[in-house]
């Protein structure tokens, strides 16, 4: 450990005591906020590893650790995961899988959010670099001598393929490059299936697969750790595994002999710059964090977009070499994340007698090594199976789509995301900071070769035209948006809401404030969350009747941040997966620039907009409608101004009306049945997919659409 710069995978000068201690005393604070959270939500945990073993043998931390270890079972874990992504307390933040896409465990931590400091092994990765305590899920383990062996096999693989971006030497490292070809959504499913299989309250071993001494040293006998006794550690009464003694005597050997003076060094090679607030003054210069990747290089995007036209291409072709499949695939993002008018043809297709079933195909290239690996393997998939399949449906930007020269027999689908058209998108953002350049879309011709496009009214098919480049004979508007069939169904509304107030405790003497803004940023990877509303000001006029739901776009990542004088007023909801569930406990919508208004108007309910960017983001993006006239509701761009409005519930429904019979041309709670009779099952059954074309559109526009209400 050290107060400046270049660490290095190992420290071997002697670590300063004092600034030790310093980290130390940090986290026991964060050990005592751990203990606070636990008790209070009657959840399970106990000291492990080293603070184990200093609590036995030295009352307090072994002189030269570095860190805290905690254990909780697998649910306990879970709970205390979710409580502390909802926490508003800004002092303290969780780091996991869950919060940070690049983060290489499978435990995680509490951090003091205040704090900087750089572990070596780690420095490179894009997380938050903060002191920490550790925290590990506890999972049951086979009875079986045998069936532990191939439980800690399958557990090894996944731990290390999640962990293979960690910085190592020698073999580890070589190992590391191998394991980066796994996908981290492979290695967590596998994690889940393995803590699922046995329980840790009915299986007779326990084990914390992902320890530093190995699965053999750390699967042991559940009495070992159950019931829990206590120790005193650093003046706290802490919680500790039932047998303490059997279960250090089975990790350590003679645990309670001093290892010999060269050994007494710690753990981690930390680089302090800042233990809470200031630059630590004892550090000879004040370190940067680890630089933010730089952009790629003009020559390094081409080759990289070749390479990838010619990995699809390539499973394009070995899939041609069989006929075309009855079989329904979906290109995505994220295939653990299906939402939107996916998840509700999804939903029909099932529904089917007899069910009809769905392929996810990923595609989604990031940054790095392993990062590329994943992705050639994914566009090698999604070259074979647009090649192979009857009926191919995105919802998105789907590289592989634009890749190839397409079969006949396969019938290619794109629904898109979002309803009417708002915020300009495809070519009609053309060398705009926000978008594609010219050169790429010589090489890459985005948002080709649909055959069938929705939209939601014939309004929104001129600009998404201009958006494709496609003409008007392939899209429809008769079919109207299979996501909004959720507001016609009584069950699935019912279930929604009551599934929504029970997670998040909602008031019901309180009226309810949905703030769903779109992400900041020019490419999705930096998408973050607008600050400029003053929650503070907000709670000050409105907190007596209302309650605000905090919605980020899907793109953001970074959790908010919310002061623990807000818990009572704003919840952040960014966890719950499908925004349009969230519409219906809302009385209002307040947003910016975000799709959600479309959908949102057909619920009958005011709207208003928050936007003091207003400028810059039509510089930036444009919109296919003048902002400040075509939005459904007042647009602000002071706080106060806003929750005066609010306040003041003086709200014009007529323009929520009108502005939902533009961009509506049907919904009425059967479009994704439409969806899966007139084009799913033709395209499965290799006949010709026959659009309505414009004449009907127009008639479906004439007719208007139902109200949920």
């Amino acid at each position: 450990m050290n107060a400046s710069s270049g660490s290095g995978l190992e420290d071997d000068a002697s670590p300063d005591p004092t600034m030790l201690r310093r980290v130390q005393l940090i986290q026991l604070e964060i050990l005592r906020e751990l203990a606070r959270r636990c008790e209070e939500q009657s959840l399970r945990w106990f000291v492990i590893g080293g603070t184990l073993l200093g609590a036995a043998r030295h009352g307090a931390f072994i002189p030269w650790d570095d860190d805290i270890d905690i254990g909780m079972p697998r649910a306990d874990y879970e709970r205390f995961e979710e409580l502390c992504r909802r926490s508003p307390d800004p002092a303290f933040s969780w780091q996991s899988g869950r919060t940070d896409p690049a983060y290489p465990f499978m435990f995680g931590k509490l951090l003091r959010t205040d704090t900087h400091v750089i572990e070596a092994a780690v420095a490179h990765l894009p997380i938050q670099h903060s002191i920490y305590v550790d925290v590990f899920p506890f999972d049951g383990a086979p009875g079986s001598g045998i069936g532990r062996r191939f439980h800690g096999i399958a557990f090894k693989v996944a731990v290390t393929a999640l962990s293979a971006r960690i910085r190592r030497t020698g073999v580890r490292r070589s190992l590391g490059y191998l394991f980066r070809v796994i996908p981290r959504s492979w290695a967590v499913g596998l994690i889940d299936v393995l803590a699922r299989r046995f329980p840790y309250d009915t299986s007779p071993y326990v084990v914390n697969a992902s320890g530093a001494w190995g699965y053999h040293r750390e699967c042991q006998p559940r009495g070992h750790v159950e019931p829990l006794a206590s120790l005193e550690f650093e003046g706290m009464t802490v919680p500790v595994p039932g047998h303490w003694d059997e279960y250090l005597t089975r990790i350590y050997g003679e645990y309670m002999r001093l290892p010999p003076p060269e050994q007494r060094r710690p753990r981690h090679a930390l680089t302090i710059v800042s233990l809470g607030g200031q630059a630590d003054p004892t550090a000879g210069s004040d370190p940067s964090p680890p630089e933010a990747p730089k952009p790629r290089s003009r020559i390094l995007r081409i080759m990289i977009a070749r390479l990838g036209i010619l990995v699809v291409r390539t499973g394009f072709l070995l899939g041609r070499f069989g006929p075309p499949r009855r079989r329904v695939v979906f290109g995505v993002r994220d295939a653990a994340r299906i939402t939107g008018n996916l998840l509700s043809i999804q939903r029909e297709l099932e529904g089917r007698t007899p069910p009809i079933g769905v392929r996810a195909v990923e595609y989604d290239m990031t940054p790095g090594l392993r990062g590329r690996i994943v992705g050639v393997r994914q566009a090698f998939r999604a070259g074979y199976h647009l090649a192979t399949a009857r009926v191919f449906v995105v919802d998105d930007w789907f590289f592989p789509m634009y890749a190839i020269t397409p079969r006949p027999g396969t019938v290619r689908i794109q629904v898109w995301h979002g309803a009417g058209a708002f915020k300009k998108f495809g070519y009609s953002v053309l060398d705009r900071s926000f978008g594609a350049d010219e050169e790429m879309v010589r090489l890459v011709p985005i948002h080709s070769n649909y055959d069938v496009c929705l939209v939601s009214s014939a309004a929104a098919a001129v600009h998404f035209m201009d958006a494709f480049r496609l003409p008007r004979d392939r899209f429809t508007s008769a079919l109207g948006l299979p996501r909004t069939d959720l507001f016609f169904d009584p069950d699935l509304r019912a279930g929604a809401i009551e599934a929504i107030r029970r997670r998040y405790g909602l008031p019901t003497d309180r009226r309810i404030l949905l703030y769903a803004p779109t992400f900041r940023g020019a490419v999705v990877r930096e998408a973050s969350f607008p600050n400029d509303l003053d929650l503070a000001a907000m709670r000050d006029v409105l907190a007596t009747e209302w309650v605000i739901l905090l919605r980020p776009h899907p793109f953001v990542r970074d959790p908010i941040r919310l002061d623990s004088d807000l818990a009572a007023f704003a919840i952040d909801v960014s966890d719950w997966p499908d925004v349009n569930e969230l519409m219906l406990v809302a009385d209002l919508l307040v947003t910016d620039f975000s799709s959600a208004i479309f959908e949102f108007a057909l619920l009958d309910r005011p709207m208003a907009f928050f936007a003091p960017d207003h400028d810059a983001y039509e510089a930036e993006r444009g919109f296919y409608f003048d902002f400040l006239t075509g939005v459904p509701g007042p647009v602000f761009e002071e706080t106060r101004e806003l929750a005066a409005y609010v306040r003041a519930g003086d709200f014009d429904l007529a323009r929520v009306r009108a502005f939902a019979r533009t961009w509506f041309d049907v919904a009425d709670g059967h479009a994704s049945e439409r969806f899966v009779d007139r084009l799913v099952l033709p395209g499965l059954h290799g006949r010709p997919v026959q659009l309505d074309g414009p004449e009907a559109d127009e008639r479906a526009s004439a007719s208007g659409g139902g109200s949920p209400h």
